[in-house]
């Protein structure tokens, strides 16, 4: 099993809708963003921008998407990001995918980004 992480793509809205409405996703969602879809599609156009301060992210196994993560900047001056979202498809659960992604974003975040500190909820 391989797992990765990719920013967000249009192609991927209705897999994010269909993710965080799941009835057995939801209701472990801490905090989310909006659930509409034309809300989720300007969130990923955001990050589809290529910015460094807001991010969505679909994890993949084996190249099949199996969730989502986000983060956004908090502290610019001092390289702060809050994370988040951090939801993952039923079908994909009990196989560590969260634990191997959270370590991928979080290289990502540090060494491409060079953010200093991570906040999570």
């Amino acid at each position: 099993m391989t797992v990765s992480i990719r920013r967000a793509s249009g192609d991927d809205v209705d897999f994010l809708v269909e993710l965080v409405t799941h009835e057995d996703v939801e209701p472990f969602l801490a905090v989310v963003g909006s659930k509409e879809r034309s809300e989720i599609l300007a969130d990923v156009e955001r990050s589809d921008r290529g910015s460094d301060g807001f991010g969505v992210f679909v994890i993949e196994v084996d190249g099949t998407r199996a969730g989502t993560m986000r983060f956004e900047l908090s502290n610019r001056r001092s390289r702060i990001a809050h994370l988040g979202g951090l939801a993952v498809h039923p079908d994909f659960r009990g196989g560590k995918v969260a634990d191997e992604a959270a370590r991928l974003f979080q290289r990502y975040l540090f060494d491409d980004l060079g953010l200093h500190r991570l906040e999570m909820e």
